[in-house]
């Protein structure tokens, strides 16, 4: 499952911060497990109300999910030319 995960994501899990990617990871897996799991249903239900709020919840997380990708593999550029002394 790792290696599907990192051929299919390259840049990501590579590296010296490969432990504290995972580490972030984790813990982003770990808040919206126990927000979509533990909190919605008990508190909203499997109402119309309870799936409305999960679906865009779960959407958000999606985007939370790909920014984080985003954040940890795109290459952060250099100090313009302008800027060095």
């Amino acid at each position: 499952m790792a290696l599907a995960v990192a051929a299919a994501m390259p840049g990501f899990f590579e590296g010296p911060d490969a432990a504290f990617q995972v580490g972030v990871l984790g813990v982003i897996v770990l808040v919206h497990s126990i927000t979509v799991l533990g909190v919605l249903p008990p508190w909203l239900g499997f109402t119309g109300v309870g799936l409305a709020v999960q679906v865009t919840g779960n959407a958000l997380a999606a985007m939370i999910y790909y920014t984080y990708y985003l954040a940890a593999t795109t290459d952060p550029g250099g100090v313009p030319p302008s800027w060095v002394g």
